[in-house]
């Protein structure tokens, strides 16, 4: 009797991407962290929440972030948990939004190790609340010495310029200069002495000041 050999044709091979992620293959590092999702803040619509795959810090809120979202700035960045990081945009996120995160930046990364989010893309999950703006950056400590004034804000806040205007004065001074002391905080140097207990007022927005502060505003050193 002959011996038949039936030949079983093999199914066509199917090519599964590694990752829906286009930068998935250019430049990924699978020992750096990475992002897992990138979603839509559900009490405002101005914010959106960055997943990552390990715990993670945020070194340099809110520049060094390299978030492309929307056309959008990134106005203020917050540590939620290790794996959890909140953004404040310039205005409302559009409902599934796509975005890309560059391998350029380093505003979050591994503690450990110290390297960088690897490069990513995808689009926003989850819904956008309703939107509300970030409010303006208000004081909320002051001190002085000889001729130097402090000013602490609760948020951070960018300066286009090292010469104030009046509209921020001290025992009725204008600043002479103005530094940035961190992301929060501004040092004035005064034309004359200033003491604790002198008033500091913030009669219009400062136009040395690209964030919104509040005003009008004023206290004591």
């Amino acid at each position: 009797m002959a011996t038949i050999i039936l030949k079983r044709k093999l199914p066509p091979l199917r090519h599964t991407p590694a990752s829906r992620d286009p930068f998935y293959g250019h430049g990924y590092n699978p020992l750096w962290p990475s992002i897992l999702s990138v979603a839509h803040d559900e009490e405002n619509g101005g914010r959106v929440f960055i997943i990552s795959d390990r715990p993670c810090a945020l070194i340099d809120p809110p520049t060094g972030l390299p978030l492309s979202l929307a056309g959008l700035d990134v106005l203020e960045a917050l540590e939620i948990l290790p794996v959890k990081f909140r953004l404040w945009m310039s205005g409302p996120v559009p409902a599934g939004s796509l975005w890309t995160w560059g391998a350029d930046g380093a505003g979050i990364v591994d503690p450990i190790t110290n390297q960088p989010l690897n490069a990513a893309g995808g689009s926003c999950a989850d819904m956008p609340g309703p939107y509300a703006p970030i409010p303006p950056a208000a004081v909320v400590s002051a001190y002085s010495g000889g001729t130097t004034a402090v000013l602490i804000f609760d948020r951070p806040v960018a300066a286009t310029g090292s010469t104030p205007d009046d509209a921020i004065t001290f025992n009725g001074m204008t600043a002479v200069f103005a530094s940035k002391v961190d992301a929060n905080t501004v040092s004035f140097g005064t034309p004359g002495p200033i003491a604790p207990g002198d008033p500091w007022v913030i009669n219009r927005q400062p136009e040395w000041l690209s964030d919104p502060v509040l005003w009008p505003s004023s206290g004591t050193l």
